[in-house]
Parts: structure tokens; C-alpha cells; sequence
């Protein structure tokens, strides 16, 4: 198991995350490989509440071209 701090990357700093916060849910980045029931136990110990649900997502990077050479963001 990984420490809170390995799991919990940075919270996302967005209009809908503010959006979301107004309904009780937040958003965070994560380490790739945390399962949900570590990412549901590194936010009940850092921020003393208790976690009903975890959803996450993987977001793919884009493709981009600078010049001849191609790379990913």
C-alpha cells in the first residue's frame, strides 16, 4: 500500500470541479495504477471524511506535430 501522498497527486482546479463541489463531489488526479478502494481510504485519512463513491477516469493524450517531430501532451 502507498502513502496518501503517492495516491492523491493534485486536486483539479477547473469550472466544473467548482460546479461539482456545490453537489458534494470532488476531483482529484491520481496515480495511474491506484485502485478505487485506495483512492477512497487516501482521501478518508487526509481529509478526515468519509467517502460514499469513487469514479475515475483515464483520459488518453493527444497526438500533436511540432515540425517533423511527433509527440504526445
Amino acid at each position: 500500500m502507498q502513502s496518501a501522498y503517492d495516491v492523491i497527486i493534485r486536486p483539479v482546479v477547473s469550472e466544473r470541479s467548482y460546479d461539482l463541489m456545490e453537489q458534494g463531489k470532488y476531483t482529484f488526479e491520481v496515480a495511474k495504477k491506484a485502485p478505487k478502494e485506495e483512492i477512497a481510504e487516501a482521501v478518508e485519512r487526509l481529509f478526515n471524511v468519509h467517502v460514499v463513491k469513487v469514479n475515475t477516469i483515464n483520459v488518453r493524450g493527444k497526438a500533436k506535430r511540432v515540425r517533423y517531430q511527433v509527440g504526445m501532451t
